[in-house]
C-alpha cells in the first residue's frame, strides 16, 4: 500500500470504527444500569406490597382476637389493602418480562378477592357473628393472602432472570463489537506498518521484463477491438456522489489492491465511474522516461470507438499531455452546449509520471473539490498497479533501440 490518500482513508476507517465502538459500549452500559435500577425499584415496591399484605392479615386477625378493638383495626386494615393493591398495579405496569404479567394479573385478583372477603368479616362483625367471622379470616383471606404473597414473589424470580440474560446478551454483544474493533485495528496497523515505501516499491520494478509478473502485459494486452468507428455508448443512472461515501471509497481502494488482471481493472474502473458521476474514463499510459500516452483501459466508451484513438505524444496540446508533463491535474469546464466537463489526473510514481487518468464528468461535477479528490485517489491507486507494465514497457523500448 504505496499511495497515501489509501494509507489516510485506512486510517480514517480505523478511527472510525474505534469511535463507534467506544459510543457502542458506553450505550449499552447505560442500557444496563437502567436495567439494574428498573429491576431494584421493582423489588422495593414487591417489597412494600408484600408487607402491606403481611399487616392487612395481622389487622384482620385482630378482629376476633379476644381483647381487641374491631373498629380500631378496620381503618388500618383499609390502608394496607389500599397500599397491597397498589403496588400490585406498580409491579404490573414496571414489569418487562413475559411470565410476569400473568402472575401479577393474579395477584391482583387475589387482592380484589381479598377486598371482598374484609367487607364480609366486617358484616358478620357488626351482627356479633364472631365466629364467622374467624373462619373467614383465618381461611378465605389467609389464602387468599398466600396467593397474592405467592404470585409477587414468582413475579420477582421472573424479572431478575430476564434482567440477568438481558445483561448476558449485551455484555456479549459488546465483546463482538470490540474484538471486531480490534481486529481491524490490528489489520489496519499491519498493513501500514509493513507496507513498503514508495522508493522501495520503485526499486522493486528495476530489471523487470515483459514476461515477469501479471502486470507486465497489461500495456500490450489487446484490450481495444480494431472495428470501424461508432458512436460512443455511455451508461447511465449512477448515483452522484453522498457525503457518506467513505466505505464506499474505501472498499474500491481494497480492491484495487487485489487486482491480478485487466479484467478485474475494468470492473473497478466501472464502480469508480459511479462514484464520480462520470460518464467516461479513460486510463493513458507512458512511462517515466517520457513515451507517448497510449490508452489501455476505459470505460463508458465503446470498443470500436477507443479502437480509432491514437498515442498522444507528450509535448501534445491537450489536458491529457499536460498532465502527464507537468504531474498536476487538469481541469475543462464544460461549456454551452456540452453535458459534461473533463478531469484529468497524473499517475504518479515515486520516479515521475507514467500516464494520466480522464474522466468526463457530467452535471458540471467536475468543478466539485470532492470529484477531483476522488479522480487523484483513483490515479493514485491505477499508478500503483500499472507502475510495473509502464516499466517494463520502457525497458523492452529500450532493448528493442539497442537491437
Amino acid at each position: 500500500m504505496r499511495s497515501r490518500p489509501a494509507k489516510l482513508t485506512l486510517s480514517a476507517l480505523a478511527w472510525i470504527a474505534l469511535g463507534a465502538a467506544a459510543f457502542f459500549t458506553v450505550t449499552v452500559q447505560q442500557q444496563i444500569d437502567h436495567r439494574r435500577l428498573a429491576l431494584r425499584a421493582f423489588e422495593a415496591t414487591a417489597r412494600d406490597a408484600a408487607d402491606a399484605l403481611d399487616d392487612v392479615q395481622a389487622g384482620q386477625q385482630a378482629y376476633v382476637a379476644i381483647g381487641q378493638d374491631a373498629s380500631e383495626w378496620v381503618a388500618k386494615v383499609a390502608t394496607y389493602l389500599q397500599t397491597a393493591t397498589t403496588s400490585v398495579d406498580m409491579l404490573r405496569s414496571a414489569a418487562q418480562s413475559v411470565p410476569a404479567g400473568p402472575v401479577l394479573l393474579e395477584a391482583s385478583t387475589s387482592l380484589t378477592q381479598l377486598a371482598t372477603i374484609d367487607r364480609t368479616v366486617r358484616r358478620h362483625i357488626a351482627s356479633g357473628d364472631y365466629h364467622a367471622a374467624a373462619d373467614a379470616v383465618f381461611s378465605e383471606a389467609t389464602d387468599a393472602i398466600s396467593s397474592a404473597v405467592s404470585n409477587v414473589e414468582t413475579a420477582i424470580e421472573a424479572e431478575q432472570q430476564a434482567a440477568d440474560g438481558f445483561e448476558t446478551a449485551q455484555r456479549r454483544a459488546q465483546v463482538y463489537a470490540l474484538g471486531s474493533v480490534a481486529g481491524l485495528v490490528a489489520i489496519s496497523l499491519a498493513l501500514l506498518g509493513f507496507a513498503p515505501s514508495a522508493a522501495a516499491g520503485a526499486d522493486q520494478t528495476e530489471g523487470v521484463t515483459p514476461e515477469s509478473g501479471a502486470f507486465a502485459a497489461l500495456a500490450h494486452e489487446a484490450v481495444f477491438d480494431r472495428t470501424p468507428i461508432a458512436p460512443p455508448v455511455f451508461e447511465t443512472g449512477h448515483a452522484r456522489l453522498a457525503d457518506d461515501s467513505l466505505d464506499t471509497l474505501a472498499a474500491l481502494c481494497t480492491e484495487f489492491g487485489r487486482v491480478r488482471d485487466a479484467g478485474q481493472l475494468k470492473g473497478l474502473l466501472e464502480r469508480a465511474a459511479g462514484l464520480m458521476n462520470a460518464r467516461g474514463l479513460i486510463v493513458w499510459l507512458g512511462s517515466t522516461a517520457g513515451a507517448d500516452l497510449r490508452p489501455v483501459l476505459a470505460h463508458g466508451y465503446a470498443d470500436a470507438t477507443l479502437a480509432r484513438i491514437r498515442t498522444v505524444p507528450r509535448s501534445a496540446d491537450n489536458a491529457a499531455a499536460t498532465a502527464y508533463r507537468t504531474g498536476n491535474v487538469q481541469i475543462e469546464k464544460s461549456r454551452p452546449g456540452v453535458a459534461q466537463g473533463t478531469v484529468v489526473a497524473p499517475l504518479l510514481v515515486a520516479d515521475g509520471c507514467i500516464g494520466a487518468l480522464t474522466a468526463e464528468i457530467l452535471d458540471r461535477g467536475e468543478e466539485s473539490a470532492t470529484t477531483r479528490a476522488l479522480a487523484q485517489i483513483l490515479a493514485a491507486q491505477l499508478a500503483g498497479v500499472l507502475a510495473a507494465a509502464a516499466d517494463a514497457d520502457t525497458g523492452a523500448d529500450a532493448h528493442l533501440a539497442s537491437r
